[in-house]
């Protein structure tokens, strides 16, 4: 496989981790949130909205590479999370995008010597830094 091929796989689990939006799935989940907590679910927004743009951006990328984007299917396992606690939901989905940060991390070290593939990871890790950030200020 070369080279590009595998940046198109990699950019790929990326879209897929993006496309099928964490964020997006707890806001569809309808959780159960506590008075007062109604900041921390303005935050999941902005992060689906991050998500969405992301997933936008990295289509884009793909399609220079020539590749074609392609979502999968989502985790089904997530149904399981239907109508929890929002505080619940957001550790998890702290957890799901502290995951894909390292997954950016390492592509960004793996595909480094391309400067293409070297913006996209390292704009995905700006990305999920930032929605990482606005997920921890609001459940403080």
């Amino acid at each position: 496989m070369t080279e590009r091929a595998e940046l198109v796989d990699a950019l790929n689990i990326a879209f897929a981790q993006k496309y099928h939006s964490m964020a997006q799935f707890v806001l569809d989940a309808e959780p159960y949130v506590k008075p007062g907590r109604e900041g921390l679910l303005a935050a999941i927004r902005d992060v689906a909205d991050m998500d969405q743009r992301a997933a936008g951006q990295i289509a884009d990328a793909i399609e220079q590479l020539e590749g074609i984007a392609q979502p999968g299917t989502g985790d089904p396992s997530l149904a399981a999370y239907h109508y929890l606690d929002l505080d619940f939901l957001a550790s998890t989905l702290a957890d799901a995008l502290e995951q894909q940060k390292s997954y950016y991390g390492a592509m960004r070290q793996r595909f480094g010597s391309g400067q293409d593939a070297e913006a996209i990871f390292s704009l995905l890790g700006s990305v999920t830094e930032e929605q990482i950030s606005r997920l921890q200020k609001a459940r403080s």
